[in-house]
Protein backbone atom coordinates (compact mmCIF):
# COMPACT_ATOMS: atom_id res chain seq x y z
CA UNK A 1 0.00 0.00 0.00
CA UNK A 2 1.43 3.32 -1.05
CA UNK A 3 1.72 5.95 1.65
CA UNK A 4 2.57 8.80 -0.71
CA UNK A 5 6.25 8.87 0.24
CA UNK A 6 5.61 9.87 3.85
CA UNK A 7 7.87 7.16 5.23
CA UNK A 8 10.81 8.22 3.06
CA UNK A 9 10.34 11.89 3.90
CA UNK A 10 10.16 11.00 7.60
CA UNK A 11 13.43 9.06 7.36
CA UNK A 12 15.14 11.95 5.59
CA UNK A 13 13.95 14.36 8.29
CA UNK A 14 15.27 12.06 11.02
CA UNK A 15 18.65 11.76 9.27
CA UNK A 16 18.92 15.54 8.98
CA UNK A 17 18.07 16.05 12.65
CA UNK A 18 20.64 13.49 13.83
CA UNK A 19 23.82 15.10 15.22
CA UNK A 20 27.11 14.37 13.47
CA UNK A 21 28.80 11.22 14.66
CA UNK A 22 31.82 11.65 16.93
CA UNK A 23 34.87 9.47 17.22
CA UNK A 24 35.41 7.16 20.17
CA UNK A 25 37.93 9.57 21.74
CA UNK A 26 35.45 12.47 21.60
CA UNK A 27 32.72 10.28 23.05
CA UNK A 28 34.90 9.28 26.01
CA UNK A 29 35.94 12.85 26.76
CA UNK A 30 32.38 14.10 26.45
CA UNK A 31 31.07 11.39 28.77
CA UNK A 32 33.64 12.31 31.46
CA UNK A 33 32.79 16.00 31.06
CA UNK A 34 29.08 15.25 31.37
CA UNK A 35 29.63 13.40 34.66
CA UNK A 36 31.76 16.26 36.00
CA UNK A 37 29.10 18.84 35.04
CA UNK A 38 26.38 16.74 36.69
CA UNK A 39 28.42 16.51 39.90
CA UNK A 40 28.99 20.28 39.93
CA UNK A 41 25.26 20.90 39.47
CA UNK A 42 24.48 18.49 42.28
CA UNK A 43 27.05 20.12 44.58
CA UNK A 44 25.47 23.58 44.19
CA UNK A 45 21.99 22.31 45.08
CA UNK A 46 20.32 21.00 41.93
CA UNK A 47 18.31 17.85 42.54
CA UNK A 48 17.21 17.12 38.96
CA UNK A 49 17.63 18.57 35.47
CA UNK A 50 16.62 17.83 31.91
CA UNK A 51 18.85 16.06 29.43
CA UNK A 52 18.85 19.06 27.09
CA UNK A 53 20.13 21.33 29.87
CA UNK A 54 22.85 18.82 30.77
CA UNK A 55 23.89 18.59 27.11
CA UNK A 56 24.09 22.37 26.80
CA UNK A 57 26.20 22.73 29.97
CA UNK A 58 28.44 19.90 28.79
CA UNK A 59 29.02 21.68 25.46
CA UNK A 60 30.01 24.85 27.33
CA UNK A 61 32.44 22.95 29.55
CA UNK A 62 34.05 21.11 26.61
CA UNK A 63 34.50 24.30 24.60
CA UNK A 64 35.98 26.08 27.61
CA UNK A 65 38.53 23.31 28.12
CA UNK A 66 39.45 23.33 24.42
CA UNK A 67 39.97 27.10 24.40
CA UNK A 68 42.05 26.83 27.57
CA UNK A 69 44.28 24.20 25.95
CA UNK A 70 44.74 26.28 22.79
CA UNK A 71 45.65 29.39 24.79
CA UNK A 72 48.10 27.52 27.01
CA UNK A 73 49.71 25.95 23.95
CA UNK A 74 50.05 29.41 22.40
CA UNK A 75 51.93 30.76 25.43
CA UNK A 76 54.17 27.69 25.50
CA UNK A 77 55.11 28.18 21.85
CA UNK A 78 55.62 31.88 22.48
CA UNK A 79 58.15 31.01 25.20
CA UNK A 80 59.94 28.54 22.91
CA UNK A 81 58.61 25.39 24.57
CA UNK A 82 56.80 22.41 23.05
CA UNK A 83 54.95 21.38 26.24
CA UNK A 84 52.73 23.47 28.49
CA UNK A 85 53.37 24.02 32.20
CA UNK A 86 51.35 25.50 35.04
CA UNK A 87 52.33 29.07 34.15
CA UNK A 88 50.93 28.66 30.62
CA UNK A 89 47.68 27.25 32.04
CA UNK A 90 47.31 30.17 34.48
CA UNK A 91 47.92 32.71 31.74
CA UNK A 92 45.29 30.93 29.65
CA UNK A 93 42.80 31.10 32.55
CA UNK A 94 43.50 34.82 32.94
CA UNK A 95 42.92 35.41 29.23
CA UNK A 96 39.66 33.47 29.19
CA UNK A 97 38.44 35.40 32.24
CA UNK A 98 39.65 38.79 31.03
CA UNK A 99 36.13 39.79 29.98
CA UNK A 100 34.99 39.46 33.61
CA UNK A 101 38.31 40.44 35.11
CA UNK A 102 40.44 39.19 37.97
CA UNK A 103 42.01 41.26 40.69
CA UNK A 104 45.72 41.56 40.04
CA UNK A 105 45.55 40.06 36.54
CA UNK A 106 46.29 43.37 34.82
CA UNK A 107 49.67 43.71 36.52
CA UNK A 108 52.60 42.61 34.40
CA UNK A 109 55.02 41.66 37.17
CA UNK A 110 52.50 40.26 39.65
CA UNK A 111 53.35 37.18 41.70
CA UNK A 112 51.76 33.88 40.79
CA UNK A 113 50.17 33.51 44.22
CA UNK A 114 48.75 37.02 43.93
CA UNK A 115 46.83 36.28 40.76
CA UNK A 116 43.08 36.52 41.11
CA UNK A 117 42.65 33.34 39.09
CA UNK A 118 44.87 31.33 41.40
CA UNK A 119 43.17 32.75 44.51
CA UNK A 120 39.72 31.80 43.21
CA UNK A 121 40.87 28.26 42.40
CA UNK A 122 42.44 27.90 45.85
CA UNK A 123 39.27 29.17 47.55
CA UNK A 124 37.08 26.79 45.54
CA UNK A 125 39.25 23.78 46.36
CA UNK A 126 39.23 24.73 50.07
CA UNK A 127 35.46 25.14 50.27
CA UNK A 128 34.06 22.60 47.78
CA UNK A 129 33.75 18.98 48.79
CA UNK A 130 35.37 16.58 46.36
CA UNK A 131 32.99 14.01 44.90
CA UNK A 132 35.01 11.16 43.35
CA UNK A 133 33.86 9.31 40.28
CA UNK A 134 32.12 5.98 40.69
CA UNK A 135 34.76 4.37 38.48
CA UNK A 136 38.43 5.36 38.25
CA UNK A 137 39.11 7.47 35.16
CA UNK A 138 42.22 6.42 33.22
CA UNK A 139 44.73 8.91 31.91
CA UNK A 140 43.33 10.63 28.88
CA UNK A 141 44.37 10.76 26.12
CA UNK A 142 46.18 7.45 26.03
CA UNK A 143 49.87 8.04 25.34
CA UNK A 144 51.37 5.21 23.37
CA UNK A 145 55.03 4.38 23.54
CA UNK A 146 56.87 6.16 20.77
CA UNK A 147 60.22 5.02 19.46
CA UNK A 148 62.51 8.03 19.46
CA UNK A 149 65.38 8.46 17.06
CA UNK A 150 68.67 7.97 18.95
CA UNK A 151 71.08 10.86 19.13
CA UNK A 152 74.69 10.94 17.99
CA UNK A 153 75.77 10.55 21.59
CA UNK A 154 73.58 7.48 22.15
CA UNK A 155 74.83 5.89 18.95
CA UNK A 156 78.44 6.66 19.85
CA UNK A 157 79.08 8.42 16.56
CA UNK A 158 80.49 11.90 15.96
CA UNK A 159 78.26 14.57 14.51
CA UNK A 160 78.24 14.87 10.74
CA UNK A 161 78.78 18.64 10.87
CA UNK A 162 80.55 20.77 13.47
CA UNK A 163 77.60 23.10 14.03
CA UNK A 164 75.27 20.19 14.98
CA UNK A 165 75.56 19.15 18.66
CA UNK A 166 75.79 15.48 19.54
CA UNK A 167 72.61 15.44 21.64
CA UNK A 168 70.40 16.03 18.60
CA UNK A 169 68.85 13.05 16.78
CA UNK A 170 71.16 11.41 14.31
CA UNK A 171 70.57 11.63 10.59
CA UNK A 172 68.93 8.68 8.86
CA UNK A 173 70.84 6.44 6.52
CA UNK A 174 72.38 8.34 3.59
CA UNK A 175 70.55 6.28 0.99
CA UNK A 176 67.21 7.66 2.26
CA UNK A 177 67.96 11.28 1.30
CA UNK A 178 70.87 11.15 -1.21
CA UNK A 179 69.88 10.97 -4.86
CA UNK A 180 71.20 7.87 -6.57
CA UNK A 181 70.91 6.88 -10.21
CA UNK A 182 68.55 4.05 -10.92
CA UNK A 183 68.17 1.92 -14.00
CA UNK A 184 66.15 -1.07 -15.06
CA UNK A 185 68.25 -4.13 -15.73
CA UNK A 186 66.61 -6.39 -18.32
CA UNK A 187 67.77 -9.93 -18.75
CA UNK A 188 68.47 -10.98 -22.33
CA UNK A 189 66.18 -13.74 -23.59
CA UNK A 190 67.38 -15.23 -26.93
CA UNK A 191 63.95 -16.58 -27.80
CA UNK A 192 62.25 -13.25 -27.12
CA UNK A 193 64.91 -11.43 -29.15
CA UNK A 194 64.33 -13.73 -32.14
CA UNK A 195 60.58 -13.23 -31.95
CA UNK A 196 61.01 -9.45 -31.80
CA UNK A 197 63.42 -9.50 -34.75
CA UNK A 198 61.00 -11.58 -36.84
CA UNK A 199 58.16 -9.23 -35.95
CA UNK A 200 60.14 -6.19 -37.02
CA UNK A 201 61.11 -7.94 -40.27
CA UNK A 202 57.48 -8.76 -41.09
CA UNK A 203 56.54 -5.19 -40.31
CA UNK A 204 59.19 -3.89 -42.73
CA UNK A 205 58.02 -6.31 -45.45
CA UNK A 206 54.43 -5.17 -45.04
CA UNK A 207 55.54 -1.56 -45.31
CA UNK A 208 57.43 -2.25 -48.55
CA UNK A 209 54.49 -4.19 -49.99
CA UNK A 210 52.05 -1.40 -49.23
CA UNK A 211 54.44 1.12 -50.80
CA UNK A 212 54.70 -1.00 -53.96
CA UNK A 213 50.92 -1.32 -54.18
CA UNK A 214 50.53 2.43 -53.90
CA UNK A 215 53.06 2.97 -56.66
CA UNK A 216 51.27 0.48 -58.94
CA UNK A 217 47.92 2.13 -58.28
CA UNK A 218 49.39 5.54 -59.02
CA UNK A 219 51.02 4.33 -62.32
CA UNK A 220 47.91 4.84 -64.50
CA UNK A 221 47.44 8.30 -63.13
CA UNK A 222 51.08 9.13 -63.90
CA UNK A 223 50.71 7.79 -67.48
CA UNK A 224 47.56 9.80 -68.10
CA UNK A 225 49.27 12.85 -66.72
CA UNK A 226 52.28 12.40 -69.05
CA UNK A 227 49.94 11.93 -72.06
CA UNK A 228 48.10 15.10 -71.24
CA UNK A 229 51.40 16.94 -70.90
CA UNK A 230 52.56 15.72 -74.36
CA UNK A 231 49.26 16.78 -75.96
CA UNK A 232 49.55 20.16 -74.35
CA UNK A 233 53.09 20.51 -75.74
CA UNK A 234 51.96 19.78 -79.29
CA UNK A 235 49.11 22.26 -79.05
CA UNK A 236 51.55 24.86 -77.79
CA UNK A 237 53.90 24.27 -80.74
CA UNK A 238 51.00 24.63 -83.22
CA UNK A 239 49.93 27.83 -81.54
CA UNK A 240 53.48 29.16 -81.79
CA UNK A 241 53.56 28.55 -85.57
CA UNK A 242 50.24 30.33 -86.11
CA UNK A 243 50.79 33.31 -83.86
CA UNK A 244 53.65 35.73 -84.73
CA UNK A 245 53.85 36.82 -81.13
CA UNK A 246 54.80 33.29 -80.05
CA UNK A 247 57.35 32.74 -82.85
CA UNK A 248 61.12 32.73 -82.32
CA UNK A 249 62.61 36.24 -82.75
CA UNK A 250 64.77 36.92 -85.88
CA UNK A 251 68.49 37.58 -85.80
CA UNK A 252 70.00 41.01 -86.47
CA UNK A 253 70.01 41.83 -90.25
CA UNK A 254 67.49 39.20 -91.17
CA UNK A 255 64.09 39.98 -92.55
CA UNK A 256 61.16 37.78 -92.01
CA UNK A 257 59.10 37.44 -95.21
CA UNK A 258 55.83 35.64 -95.08
CA UNK A 259 55.42 32.92 -97.73
CA UNK A 260 53.11 33.70 -100.69
CA UNK A 261 50.68 30.89 -101.40
CA UNK A 262 50.17 29.97 -105.09
CA UNK A 263 46.71 29.85 -106.57
CA UNK A 264 45.12 26.46 -106.85
CA UNK A 265 45.27 26.52 -110.66
CA UNK A 266 49.07 27.11 -110.61
CA UNK A 267 49.90 24.31 -108.23
CA UNK A 268 52.06 21.40 -109.33
CA UNK A 269 49.14 19.04 -109.34
CA UNK A 270 47.08 21.30 -111.63
CA UNK A 271 50.00 21.69 -114.12
CA UNK A 272 50.55 17.96 -114.23
CA UNK A 273 46.90 17.35 -114.96
CA UNK A 274 46.45 20.14 -117.63
CA UNK A 275 49.84 21.10 -119.16
CA UNK A 276 48.29 22.56 -122.36
CA UNK A 277 46.14 24.96 -120.44
CA UNK A 278 49.10 26.09 -118.40
CA UNK A 279 51.28 26.77 -121.53
CA UNK A 280 48.46 28.70 -123.26
CA UNK A 281 47.96 30.82 -120.12
CA UNK A 282 51.67 31.69 -119.88
CA UNK A 283 51.86 32.69 -123.56
CA UNK A 284 48.86 34.96 -123.28
CA UNK A 285 50.54 36.74 -120.40
CA UNK A 286 53.59 37.56 -122.52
Amino acid sequence: MNDGGKVESKRETENENEPPKRSSADEFGRAVSQIAVAQICESVGFESFKDSALEALTDIAVRYLRDLGKTANFYANLAGRTECNVFDAIQGLEDLGSSRGFSGASEVSHCLTGSGTVREIVDYVRIAQEIPFAQPVPHFPVMRHQTMTPSFMQMGEPSTFKHIPTWLPAFPDPHTYIHTDTWNERENDPRADKIELARQRRKAERSLLSLQQRLVCNGSAVASTSTNESNDGKALQIAKTKSPFLATPSQDGEKDVSPIPLPAKLSDEAVAEKPCFFVRHVCSCY
